[in-house]
């Protein structure tokens, strides 16, 4: 008998219920940790709450959620930056822009399929979203346009102003906005 039938068969018994099944060495949902097991049971529990789909998700494990996708895209957004200004010679204001418009795409998928429980359908959503993303292509090459325009400072000062200021206006966007 496979480890998957015997759990199915203690469930239907009234063995174990249905969040101890993924639990090693009967670990627990409430009390103390009994082995080193638990611990890795715990890290399971707190990975498979963040990365995987859920039903419900409350607002830390979204805003954790919202820092994990957020993370990624302000590292892609970094990188491309940098190919673009540095390797292809753009101008800093036109390569925020490009970064951003091309960021977007990744960014709503990971928001409507992980980040947000959306209520709205993506003919709303999507709407709203590029609303969203208009105001934040906005913000953003502002912010790139008066450091390296107006200031005359290097462009990667602009880059560290857009990365403290445009993912928390973001995250307020998307989820008090478009995917409430």
């Amino acid at each position: 008998m496979s480890p998957r039938e015997a759990n199915k068969g203690e469930h239907r018994a009234g063995g174990t219920d249905a969040s101890s099944r993924h639990r090693p060495n009967g670990a627990t949902a409430r009390g103390a940790l009994k082995s080193p097991m638990d611990i890795r049971a715990v890290v399971w529990d707190l990975a498979s709450s963040l990365l995987l789909p859920t039903p419900q998700i409350n607002i830390t494990e979204r805003m954790l959620r919202h820092l994990i996708v957020g993370g990624v895209a302000t590292l892609l957004y970094l990188t491309l930056m940098v190919l673009l200004v540095e390797y292809l010679n753009m101008h800093p204001v036109l390569a925020a822009c490009l970064a951003i418009l091309i960021l977007e795409v990744f960014y709503y998928t990971a928001n409507w399929f992980w980040v947000h429980e959306p209520t709205l359908g993506h003919q709303s959503a999507i709407a709203r979203y590029i609303v969203t993303t208009l105001v934040i292509l906005g913000l953003n090459s502002g912010i790139m346009a008066l450091t390296v325009d107006v200031l005359g400072l290097w462009y990667v000062w602009g880059l560290g102003a857009i990365v403290l200021i445009v993912p928390i206006t973001n995250f307020l966007l998307n989820f008090y906005w478009v995917f409430r």
